[in-house]
């Protein structure tokens, strides 16, 4: 009964050997499945470079949807397969949160109850074991089928596990061996700089360059001549593909004849005032009262929904797409300090030379570099310092510094405190923010001119909604009492 080694021609009864056929059969379509996913064409392989017809996988390739694909793939290629590993999979009816999940239709990845999270995190859990299984049967077959394996490979190396996992996995076919992830890491590093150049050199794409020092401390345990504990500093950056621009703008010329015109002369306080919006600004202001009102009055908590949508409608000006999101181009770090004027310019250059932009060779369009306080100050000073070279490259007429939106929002939030913390005498005044958060046992930040952003701004708008609900006290008392007058 159920034979997979005696032919079932040499099988006389007729119930067995006609089981043994059915074993037989099945076996001979999974391993044809299997050939089938052992070939290029299945989306199953995952090589760094092109060879022997094979597409090479990218950082594209490797996503939140890296899984989903690879599902459908083995689903494609080994349909039976999928499905006996399936069955294995699904658990038998059995109690789960008091509630008993019952298993109605097929295919029996799917677990119909009448919870919905319940069916989502059964489906989940069965397509995703499967998944895993028979990947791992696949790479034990053929190393070429190791799109899933090395990706969990590539998991393993970003959370920093020890080269004894990488051992043990590869031996029993989670994971390739630690020199083809590291291998495999190298020819993704030269795919993304080869792409990189190829978006800095074209005519219609446009990259912004967004930096920042990093710092590491390397501490010796063994300290001896020339091995001393020291912080490693370096510059890492960003490069990010910009949208919906106008081609006018990276126009060196035209920037050159705009600033020659000096409108910076006639600007004054009262034109930048007539450049604020104050219609949406009243609307903005109207919003917050409501924001206040039904977050911290209970009875007005039904309405949260109402002002989320006037927030997403009337209060938004230019609404970013939800679904689109930026490119980006992670550049090499290296080991230029920032803070420095003359390795600022090797960082620059740097990071441009990524870009495809090199002396001698490059495309006159202005170069956006952004980056927090220091950073835009000190590129500023290096504009300066390089005006006089002919070249536009070498003079850096190409480079326009920017200070970062969320730089300037931190340089708002500490001028505020700055300005209303008080003095240490005026804890009793509660027109400070000191006496506030004395009250709510905040501590005062250690620098004012830099207060730490996330905290200290969650205060400030506590303050600001506990004011804007005493204020909404105050007048609600002076109603009731006006209210009496009248009614006296």
């Amino acid at each position: 009964m159920y034979s997979p080694s005696i032919p079932f021609t040499d099988i006389h009864p007729a119930r067995p050997a006609i089981t043994s056929f059915a074993v037989q059969v099945v076996e001979k379509r999974l391993l044809y499945e299997r050939q089938q996913a052992s070939k290029p064409s299945s989306g199953l392989h995952a090589v760094t470079s092109a060879q022997s017809g094979d597409k090479a996988v990218t950082w594209d390739a490797i996503g939140s949807g890296t899984v989903a694909e690879i599902t459908a793939s083995l689903q494609t290629c080994q349909p039976l397969t999928f499905h006996y590993l399936s069955q294995l999979a699904t658990p038998k009816p059995r109690k789960w949160n008091s509630i008993v999940v019952q298993r109605k239709t097929r295919p029996p990845e799917i677990v119909r109850t009448s919870m919905p999270h319940i069916r989502k995190q059964c489906l989940r859990l069965h397509v995703k074991v499967t998944t895993h299984v028979l990947s791992t049967l696949n790479f034990s077959f053929s190393e070429n089928i190791c799109r899933l394996p090395k990706i969990q490979g590539i998991l393993y190396f970003a959370c920093g596990a020890p080269t004894l996992l990488f051992s043990t996995n590869s031996r029993i076919g989670n994971t390739p061996a630690y020199s083809t992830i590291y291998r495999t890491l190298e020819g993704l590093s030269k795919q993304q700089a080869k792409d990189t150049e190829e978006m800095g050199r074209h005519l219609d794409k446009w990259p912004i360059i967004r930096f920042d020092n990093v710092q590491s401390y390397s501490k010796r345990r063994d300290l001896r001549i020339g091995r001393v504990n020291q912080m490693r500093i370096g510059t890492a950056g960003t490069a990010v593909e910009m949208e919906d621009y106008n081609p006018v703008a990276m126009d060196v010329d035209d920037r050159l004849a705009r600033v020659a015109e000096n409108k910076r002369k006639d600007l004054t306080v009262d034109s930048l005032h007539a450049l604020i919006d104050h219609e949406h600004l009243d609307c903005m202001g109207t919003l917050q009262w409501l924001r206040t009102l039904v977050h911290y009055i209970p009875e007005l908590r039904n309405l949260k929904g109402k002002v989320s949508e006037l927030y997403s409608t009337k209060g938004t000006k230019k609404k970013i797409n939800p679904n689109r999101k930026s490119k980006i181009y992670p550049l090499a770090t290296n080991a230029k300090n920032e803070a420095k004027t003359t390795e600022l310019k090797d960082a620059l250059l740097d990071f441009f030379g990524q870009l495809g932009q090199r002396q001698g060779d490059y495309i006159r369009r202005l170069l956006i570099s952004g980056g927090n306080g220091a950073t835009f100050d000190m590129m500023v000073q290096l504009k300066q310092y390089m005006q006089f070279h002919k070249d536009d490259f070498e003079s850096f007429a190409l480079l326009v510094p920017l200070l970062e939106l969320w730089h300037l929002a931190w340089t708002d939030l500490s001028r505020l405190y700055e300005a209303h913390w008080g003095e240490k005498l005026s804890s009793n005044d509660p027109g400070t923010l000191r006496n506030s958060a004395a009250e709510i046992g905040r501590k005062e930040p250690p620098k004012l001119n830099k207060v730490d952003y996330y905290p200290y701004m969650q205060l400030a708008y506590l303050v600001l909604d506990v004011r804007m609900l005493d204020c909404w006290r105050c007048v609600t008392n002076w109603m009731y009492f006006i209210t009496g007058l009248i009614c006296e």
